[in-house]
């Protein structure tokens, strides 16, 4: 699609209508991602128990990866759709080749300091005497393929954000097919274990890098040339700023995470392996209406820089129905099939019974997350950086951490199981308050036809 014909179909066409057709390639992509996490998960916890809570460990780290790559790929992404939207090609070629060349170094720094820091990693991330050994193996691997993960991440979004979804759909879906395939042979076939399940990431990683960079060259996206490089403090100044919202998400998804797993450990290691499989199922649960939320963003975002703003609000209002009729149907499901869900990965009748109590009292805030993602995808969109920050942070970093030290503290174990639920309805007030003031901004300033 040329930038001309790109421009007429964001800006004329039927929202639901784009929306839809953007959101195709990325749900296609969550598709294949929810069975690369649940059979990753399948055969992990077929391994042990404490193979299990080792990865589940692991997930603190690999959040601050995505952290990274969220923060880099939506900073630029965001920068590029902007400029596209504006007919300014020359400064989105230079934000896209300088999006990429940071996050790959940024992840062979991340690489080298683990690898120097890893036992006091593995404790940071809440592993016990039992667990070292395992959580280690698993993250020495994970470390090799971290520049080409956050790099991926990066591109990624990229693409996405300018409304070329389809490639990064197809580099996730290859890369996530060939973990599936590779996750039984190496850690079974080949009897490697823990160690087979991170090899198969890093290669599944690395497969859908180079896709991307061959598959660049065949869209009309933003090309990657060495010759734009630039670093002056407009692209800086985006690149860190336009992606905080995502970055500070992950980041305290990590440590949230990292002190979850550490009040954990006291109550024993089917605790944490139960977690882990629940929130693998949560994030299963809310893919589909993420892809929808991918497909309404370049939208949002491209509407937004050509000053279209009775478009972004349609979209907004579209995209956000969706999400809440959406996540009511999956908190059905998790309800109803709560015990059943949990056997699949463990028939175990001690993490069966502690992960379905666990998966009944967080679903029953799931439609709340709905809106709550894509209000905080709308902030960003409209460069309501601050707010957006606040919304994506709320859920498991300012609002959660603390719920979980208070909660525990009035209630012991079953305080830990109500703080994220709980979380989950102060950030869904807080969007709502956020939400309407933007709007409220938009018509004031006559961006909007009232």
């Amino acid at each position: 699609m040329r930038g001309n014909d790109k421009y007429l179909k964001f800006t004329k066409e039927s929202i639901p209508k784009l929306i839809i057709q953007m959101a195709i390639p990325s749900t296609l992509a969550m598709f294949v991602g929810i069975a690369y996490s649940l059979v990753d998960t399948y055969f992990v916890s077929k391994i042990s128990t404490d193979a299990m809570a080792a990865v589940g460990l692991a997930f603190s780290f690999i959040s601050v990866i995505q952290a990274l790559g969220l923060l880099f790929g939506h900073g630029s992404g965001n920068y590029i759709s902007r400029m596209e939207g504006a007919k300014n090609r020359k400064e989105s070629s230079k934000m896209a080749i300088t999006g990429l060349i940071v996050s790959f170094f940024i992840g062979l720094v991340i690489m080298i300091l683990g690898n120097a820091f890893i036992i006091d990693l593995v404790y940071f991330l809440g592993a016990t005497k039992k667990l070292e050994f395992l959580t280690r193996e698993y993250l020495q691997i994970l470390l090799i393929g971290t520049p080409f993960m956050i790099a991926s991440l990066t591109m990624n979004n990229q693409f996405r954000l300018q409304g070329n979804a389809g490639l990064g759909a197809i580099a996730i879906m290859l890369g996530a097919v060939s973990n599936c395939i590779l996750d039984p042979i190496m850690i079974f076939g080949l009897d490697l274990g823990i160690k087979g399940a991170a090899y198969a990431t890093i290669i599944g990683e690395i497969i859908g890098f180079l896709t991307l960079i061959i598959a660049s060259r065949f869209k009309d996206s933003v090309r990657y040339n060495i010759k734009n490089f630039c670093v002056n403090k407009v692209i800086i100044r985006e690149l860190f700023s336009g992606g905080i919202p995502n970055f500070l998400r992950e980041i305290f998804i990590a440590f949230s995470l990292a002190i979850l797993n550490n009040k954990l450990k006291a109550y024993g290691e089917s605790y944490i392996a139960s977690f882990t499989i629940v929130n693998r199922l949560i994030l299963a649960g809310t893919y589909i209406m993420v892809g929808v939320g991918h497909g309404f963003q370049p939208i949002c975002i491209f509407n937004y820089g050509a000053n279209l703003y009775e478009r972004v609000k349609k979209s907004l209002n579209f995209t956000l129905r969706f999400a809440v009729i959406f996540m009511v149907f999956i908190e059905v499901i998790f309800i109803v099939k709560s015990h059943g869900l949990i056997r699949i990965f463990r028939n175990d009748n001690s993490i069966i019974n502690i992960g379905s109590k666990i998966l009944k009292m967080q679903s029953f805030t799931l439609p709340l997350i709905g809106y709550t993602t894509i209000s905080g995808m709308f902030l960003q969109g409209t460069h309501k950086f601050k707010e957006a920050t606040i919304i994506t942070t709320a859920r498991q970093g300012f609002i959660y951490i603390p719920m979980i030290f208070i909660l525990h503290y009035i209630f012991g174990l079953n305080g830990i199981l109500y703080a994220q639920p709980v979380s989950d309805l102060i950030t869904f007030i807080i969007a709502i308050v956020l939400v309407k003031r933007r709007n409220l901004e938009l018509v004031k300033n006559k961006c909007l036809k009232v």
